[in-house]
């Protein structure tokens, strides 16, 4: 049990301290989108219903969501998929991704712009 709390440890100092594990994420982020054929834009539209299908934490959210604003997605089509999503995922994934979507773009305070 030490040795995996050893690992969990190295791993997250990796992340938190390390631009190569950041920068590999990247990488292997741009080579999934090579490697679907789609283009940037609606790989993220299918990567933001994809998350709100398994229940995505929060972090994953906020993460992705910039990725998809810097790929053109707008918040009217993130929205459009918790639309298009409610039938297949029901309401309860939407009714709990639909404040995480909002934190993503920064309308948690009642703002009305997008980031």
């Amino acid at each position: 049990m030490a040795h995996a709390a050893s690992d969990v440890r190295t791993t997250l100092q990796a992340l938190a301290t390390s631009d190569n594990v950041i920068e590999d994420l990247l990488n292997i982020q741009e080579s999934n989108i090579e490697s679907s054929g789609l283009d940037p834009h609606t790989w993220s539209l299918v990567k933001l219903a994809a998350l709100v299908s398994i229940d995505a934490a929060p972090a994953s959210y906020i993460w992705h969501i910039t990725t998809a604003q810097q790929a053109g997605v707008t918040a009217e089509e993130m929205v459009g998929v918790l639309i298009a999503l409610a039938p297949t995922v029901g309401l309860a994934r939407i009714v709990a991704a639909a404040p995480e979507i909002a934190i993503g773009l920064g309308l948690e305070n009642g703002d009305d712009e997008e980031r």
